[in-house]
């Protein structure tokens, strides 16, 4: 199935998710990525702000906060993410299509980076996603240092077998859902690879 059919399927069923099982569900992924490894040894942790029915990242924000770790969130500059420090949720204020965005100026390199938390429609076992088609992850994703740990937030229902994916696509390493955690580097290769 072509990935803009795909991309359409996965947003309605998300969209149809009732307010209160997404709060739950989404409740569920992030206590468990805060309980995880993972999360305890980051230092400097990259959030995104959910919007359309994505996985919330509140929770996950205050806990990084509470034990002291670098908090950064992109911010949509000339096609490209910027990721900014965040000290408090309420640095956040609406910027690109409606997107909360930090307000700040402290920038910091996807090199400094240790985990990045990464939005999707849909995700393959594998670790690649589909996203949004512009292609802002996968351009900032290609950038980080070899040992960041790219993290999928997705509900059980945006999990797939595959998706395809071209050269230019990122996966990510692990993908955290309310039911599991998924290290993605111990699946099975992509058949067919790239479009």
């Amino acid at each position: 199935m072509p990935k803009q059919k795909q991309r359409h399927r996965y947003l309605a069923a998300r969209r149809n998710l009732p307010a209160e099982d997404r709060l739950a569900l989404s409740r569920s992924v992030q206590q468990r990525f805060v309980q995880s490894a993972v999360f305890q040894r980051a230092e400097c942790l990259a959030l995104y702000s959910a919007v359309h029915n994505e996985v919330d990242t509140d929770e996950v924000a205050r806990q990084a906060l509470g034990h002291n770790k670098r908090l950064v969130y992109p911010r949509v500059n000339a096609g490209s993410l910027d990721f900014v420090t965040v000290r408090h949720l309420g640095d956040l204020v609406p910027g690109y299509m409606g997107v909360l965005e930090p307000a700040g100026r402290e920038s910091v390199e996807p090199g400094e980076i240790d985990v990045v938390v990464v939005p999707g429609v849909a995700f393959a076992l594998d670790g690649y996603r589909l996203g949004y088609g512009k292609g802002y992850y996968d351009r900032m994703l290609a950038t980080c240092r070899r040992t960041c740990l790219k993290v999928g937030f997705a509900y059980e229902m945006q999990l797939v077998e595959s998706l395809p994916f071209d050269v230019h696509d990122v996966a990510v390493s692990m993908l955290v859902t309310e039911r599991r955690i998924i290290d993605c580097s111990v699946q099975p290769p992509h058949v067919g690879g790239g479009l």
